[in-house]
């Protein structure tokens, strides 16, 4: 006598058995099998098929289209399908819906506005640290002093920065 195990998925049934088992009918397992959708695989050498493999089969030959839609994350998903556009369009309408929120909120900066306070302090930046004398380092006093120079110059950019982030664009313009 044989031991079962499980719920049977490893005993070999008849194409009309497994056709009950998945509730179909034995001439579409059998068209299964003509398709490859079952591989021989599955199948034992007397024709019976092995569930637990058949079952494995049909699941990786599923139409992605019909498999359930918590199987596949959105994201993950990068077919044109209509689900996938349209998904694709809400998180575009809602991001564009947020930028818009923030804009009215005044808490949007125009990047020209960016441009125009901080190329030139960038520029002024660039100047005073070529201005920094380092022709040439004999020993470790100079070395201090040249590096104490250049911390003076990125702590005073630093402070116009933080200027800046506290008063808003205007608020750090009025230093230097």
């Amino acid at each position: 006598m044989t031991a079962v195990t499980g719920d049977g998925d490893d005993l070999p049934e008849t194409f009309a058995a497994f056709a009950l088992r998945i509730g179909k009918s034995r001439p579409y397992v059998s068209k299964l099998v003509a398709e490859g959708r079952i591989s021989a695989a599955s199948l034992t050498a007397d024709r019976k098929i092995v569930p637990r493999l058949a079952l494995a089969d049909i699941e990786a030959a599923a139409d992605p289209a019909r498999a359930k839609a918590s199987a596949v994350p959105p994201a993950a998903e990068a077919d044109g399908t209509f689900a996938h556009q349209r998904a694709r369009k809400t998180r575009a309408d809602a991001d564009r819906a947020e930028l818009e929120l923030q804009a009215r909120r005044g808490e949007l900066v125009e990047r020209a506005t960016i441009a125009a306070t901080l190329g030139p302090w960038v520029r002024e930046l660039r100047d005073n640290v070529l201005a920094v004398p380092r022709d040439t380092v004999l020993d470790a006093v100079q070395a201090s002093a040249l590096e104490d120079g250049i911390n003076d110059v990125f702590e005073a950019f630093a402070a116009r920065l933080s200027g800046l982030a506290a008063g808003g664009m205007n608020g750090g313009a009025a230093t230097g």
